[in-house]
């Protein structure tokens, strides 16, 4: 049973060493756009991470899954343009990532403790 509990603890290890690699953004080189963008998203928590599936077209232009997304940076902060405006990439992961109803359940929980 020992020797079972043990041989599965090293395959979880392998996954996750797996999963960390898969999920680094790489940006172009002398890209600007892409290389302030392969740092944000390098940063967040792999759950995010790996929902964060950008695949760059050309200068300011990703794929995002199905959608064609536009970038530029707006003094030290990427802006994604959305609709007639444009959202910071926090605001982008809240809406697109479903981090939005994370934080809405975290909000409630502390919420119902007060």
């Amino acid at each position: 049973m020992r020797d079972s509990e043990i041989k599965r603890l090293h395959e979880e290890i392998k996954q996750s060493k797996v999963e960390t690699e898969v999920f680094n953004y790489k940006a172009v080189k002398d890209d600007p756009i892409d290389s302030k963008l392969a740092t944000l998203v390098n940063n967040y928590p792999l759950e995010i991470r790996s929902r964060l599936k950008f695949e760059r077209e050309s200068q300011g232009v990703y794929r995002y899954h199905r959608r064609r997304v536009f970038m530029k940076i707006e003094g030290e902060n990427v802006v994604i343009r959305v609709g007639g405006g444009y959202m910071s990439m926090d605001e982008f992961v809240q809406v697109y990532c479903g981090t939005e109803d994370l934080q809405t359940r975290q909000n409630l929980k502390e919420y119902v403790r007060e």
